[in-house]
């Protein structure tokens, strides 16, 4: 594939499954060999981490949206920047919904095979995630006010 063909895949990744959570799409999108090199805490680094992945962020932030900001490719890896936001509307990691906003950044990396995602790297900013929804306190602020 192209580099445009694979940054086109890449977009359709994010818009049917990512934002869209149509995990009926999975088979078309995904390599059934799918490694994901950063899984969250407890999920499987294949396919149904993934689901699994996908499922628990729109469960917890309904409306949650990544928009693509700028996508690099170079052979057969597509590495993304990203910016997401989501309302905390239902349990996230133990935590009751809050009701509060987040908005972070996210680069990630993800190599084609066979018109397909088959590897996939990904270093979303927990860290403000979890501290605009009120679950964990920023040294930082600590400090300052101490």
């Amino acid at each position: 594939m192209s580099l445009e063909a694979n940054k086109k895949l890449v977009q359709r990744i994010w818009t049917e499954l990512v934002n869209g959570n149509r995990q009926v799409t999975i088979n078309s999108l995904v390599h059934p060999d799918f490694q994901d090199h950063t899984p969250l805490p407890g999920m499987s680094a294949g396919v149904d981490g993934l689901r699994q992945r996908l499922t628990v962020l729109h469960g917890a932030f309904p409306d949650f949206h990544s928009e693509i900001q700028q996508l690099i490719a170079e052979g057969d890896k597509v590495v993304a920047l990203i910016a997401s936001t989501g309302t905390h509307q239902r349990d996230f990691v133990g935590a009751p919904p809050s009701g509060k906003r987040f908005s972070i950044q996210e680069i990630h990396i993800v190599r084609l095979a066979d018109g397909r995602m088959i590897e996939h790297w990904g270093i979303p900013d927990f860290f403000a995630m979890l501290e605009q929804l009120g679950l964990v306190a920023a040294p930082w602020h600590v400090a300052a006010g101490a």
